[in-house]
């Protein structure tokens, strides 16, 4: 398959998954919003409306492998950003918060560390990776992270 009928296979793609994120979100629109969490009890996976945002969450970290492989494709990048831009609208919906930051200081509450690059430019435990985006419904995390860090080689 040469590069013209990959990029036509892409593009194909991309447009059916905006098709899907269509039909997501006009579903999530026509439930009935949930009165919210009773006494103190978190409601189910997307706060009453019997979504699970495990499957997005999943898609949205291999849209971001996805991005890193394609940096020097930016027609491709973007249409990825805008893809995940989308999913991130839906997660918010949802009422939850990814984080996926790269370049801060680890969070052991939100991550675990799963790896170590040397780096002698970094300075020690820099998020330099993430493996797995961390998620959050309010403060209470929803879903844990996983990164790979940063150490100064001796």
């Amino acid at each position: 398959m040469n590069l013209e009928e990959r990029m036509r296979t892409m593009i194909r793609a991309q447009s059916k998954l905006s098709l899907r994120l269509d039909e997501i979100s006009r579903l999530l629109s026509e439930r009935p919003r949930s009165a919210g969490p009773q006494s103190g009890v978190s409601p189910g996976p997307a706060q009453g409306s019997g979504l699970d945002p495990a499957p997005v969450l999943d898609v949205l970290d291999r849209l971001d492998d996805a991005r890193r492989s394609v940096a020097d494709r930016p027609a491709v990048d973007r249409g990825l950003e805008g893809i995940a831009a989308r999913l991130e609208g839906l997660l918010g919906a949802m009422g939850i918060d990814r984080r996926a930051r790269i370049g801060v200081p680890v969070d052991p509450k939100l991550f675990r560390v799963v790896g170590v690059e040397h780096s002698p430019s970094v300075k020690d435990a820099v998020v330099i990776r993430v493996v797995r985006a961390a998620a959050l419904r309010g403060t209470s995390v929803i879903r844990e992270g996983e990164v790979i860090v940063s150490k100064k080689s001796s």
